[in-house]
């Protein structure tokens, strides 16, 4: 029993892993899209923990939102 929590504790925390790295790439990607260093404050952040996906997507909206209005002027 104890093998086999172990064993999928490890299957999830490779999962987990794979899963922040895509995320993490697609910040950095949007970051670099965006063209400033926000985005990749954004990835940091994320990567450690201090945003979720939640927050990370909705300052990504601001941002790009910002971004327009301030190109329209």
């Amino acid at each position: 029993m104890k093998n086999e929590n172990l064993f999928l504790s490890i299957v999830v925390a490779i999962i987990s892993i794979v899963i922040i790295w895509w995320a993490l790439k697609a910040a950095l990607f949007i970051g670099w899209a965006i063209g400033g260093g926000i985005g990749v404050l954004i990835a940091i952040l994320f990567l450690f923990g201090l945003l979720d996906l939640g927050w990370l997507f909705g300052l990504l909206a601001f941002i790009i939102l910002f971004n327009f209005i301030f190109d329209l002027f």
